[in-house]
């Protein structure tokens, strides 16, 4: 089964996203970065990542670093200033989208779609 990946701190963001992407992706959350790095040792695959850019531990950039071991995988950056400043080159670099929350749910919808067609190897 395809994999979702969400590392979100607050409770309304993570189950709204959560419900968007069920159950046809199954869905593993983090609130740390701490978390998400635990969780990341054991996954064998993720095809679509939901991370936010400010944890209560951490900057979320960390885990969009270690997500690259999956090159398909769709990277989504969320934040609340939907990284409008300097570091938006770097953000765009690690994640393949920057979106700004909260994330609408026709967008959650068609990169859930996109996450469907990817290859399965």
């Amino acid at each position: 089964m395809p994999c979702a990946f969400i590392v979100e701190d607050d409770p309304e963001v993570w189950r709204a996203l959560a419900r968007h992407l069920g159950p046809e992706l199954h869905v593993h959350l983090a609130a740390t970065v701490a978390q998400a790095e635990v969780l990341l040792a054991q996954l064998e695959r993720v095809d679509l990542a939901f991370v936010d850019l400010e944890l209560p531990d951490g900057s979320g950039e960390r885990i969009l670093e270690q997500l690259a071991r999956w090159p398909d995988a769709i990277r989504v950056l969320i934040s609340e200033t939907g990284g409008c400043d300097e570091d938006a080159l770097k953000n765009r670099t690690l994640a393949n989208i920057v979106l700004r929350k909260p994330v609408l749910p026709r967008v959650i919808e068609a990169l859930k779609r996109a996450a469907l067609a990817l290859p399965n190897d």
